[in-house]
Formats: C-alpha cells, sequence, structure tokens
C-alpha cells in the first residue's frame, strides 16, 4: 500500500511542475458502493515526446471500509509523435492480483487536439492485443466550463474484454471538478459485479 501511495503522490508532484501543468487528483464514489481515488497527469518530456501516467486506489466493493484502498490499477505511457498525427506509443499496465503487469509498444494516432487512437500488437505476454482510445475536451463558457472525457480499452487476452469510462462534468475557473461519470468492465462483470456502473465525485486541476 506504501508503494501505491508513493507512487501517486510522485506522479502528481512530477506532473504538476509549472513546466508541465498538467496534472489531477479526483475523489468518486461508485453505485456499487465503493470509492475511488485517481492520480493522473501527463507532460511533454521532449520535443514531440507525450508522457502520461494514472492510479486508481479503490476501496473493496460492497460497503467495505472506504479507506481500504488495496484494489489499484494503473499505466504509464509514451507517445512519440512521428508525421501528421501518427506515432510510436509505449505501454505499462498494472493491477491488482498476480501476474497483471503486462507492457506494450504500438502504434498511435491522433486526428485532431484531444482525441488518440492507440493499438498495441506486441505485449509482453506474448498472446494479447489491445486498442485503445482517449478524448478529453473543455468547453470554455466562463466561470463554470463543461467538459466530457474518456477512455475506452478492447482487446483479447484468453477472451474478448473491454473497458471504459466516460466522465461529463463542469470545470471551475480554480481548476476544480465536479462530474459523473459511467463504467464499464469485462472484468469485474465476469467476476459478478455489477456494469454499468455509475460513479459521481469532485476533482482538483494542478
Amino acid at each position: 500500500m506504501f508503494r501505491k501511495i508513493v507512487l501517486a503522490l510522485t506522479l502528481l508532484a512530477g506532473c504538476a511542475t509549472p513546466q508541465n501543468k498538467s496534472a489531477s487528483l479526483e475523489y468518486l464514489r461508485d453505485s456499487r458502493d465503493f470509492s475511488t481515488l485517481s492520480v493522473y497527469g501527463g507532460a511533454e518530456i521532449a520535443p514531440k515526446t507525450r508522457f502520461f501516467g494514472n492510479v486508481d486506489l479503490n476501496s473493496p466493493f460492497n460497503r467495505a471500509d472506504t479507506t481500504d484502498l488495496t484494489r489499484f490499477n494503473g499505466r504509464a505511457r509514451l507517445v512519440r509523435s512521428v508525421y501528421n498525427g501518427f506515432g510510436l506509443t509505449t505501454e505499462y499496465k498494472d493491477s491488482v492480483g498476480d501476474n497483471n503487469a503486462i507492457g506494450g509498444f504500438g502504434v498511435s494516432y491522433s486526428p485532431v487536439k484531444g482525441i488518440e487512437v492507440r493499438a498495441y500488437p506486441l505485449r509482453t505476454d506474448g498472446e494479447s492485443q489491445e486498442v485503445c482510445l482517449s478524448f478529453a475536451r473543455i468547453f470554455e463558457m466562463g466561470r463554470f466550463d463543461p467538459y466530457v472525457r474518456g477512455f475506452f480499452d478492447v482487446g483479447r487476452s484468453g477472451k474478448n474484454y473491454s473497458v471504459g469510462e466516460i466522465q461529463v462534468g463542469v470545470k471551475t475557473e480554480r481548476g476544480w471538478r465536479f462530474g459523473a461519470e459511467i463504467r464499464h468492465s469485462d472484468v469485474e462483470r465476469r467476476n459478478g459485479f455489477g456494469n454499468p456502473s455509475i460513479a459521481v465525485g469532485i476533482g482538483v486541476d494542478f
């Protein structure tokens, strides 16, 4: 647990530097009676090279201790722009449980700012492949800016699977966000947990 917290704080501090200005802290309550504390951020670490990372710390399902953030998942990703929106990407993902850490290498495409598609045909387990979509947009309207963001991953590892989230909300001038999201996960569904679910909460951008 200590290592997860240190990783989350390191990600938050590293991506919130004056030069990068891209880090967020978020707390959400899921309709399945558990809580999620999320840290994520991104930065341009070299010309045409971007980093993104996130760590989600989840409490157990079904109204258990909300301070027991032992269920986790996270990822770290590098994207190198090559030509006209196309690029190369590598990613590392991990989650609670044994043998869930996996790396991938592939290609990316960003047709417009705020939308990116990535494909990972080469992964360290030697058998799975994955395609990912991520998107984010803020509609600037004054003191309260509506926003939408999310991701959707589709892949195959023994069985076909998909996981995704779409969040909508408003962001204040001071960086506070209030939002709601719909969540879907084939992994959780196969383990007997209801899907999809709704989560609401608060966040702050640094």
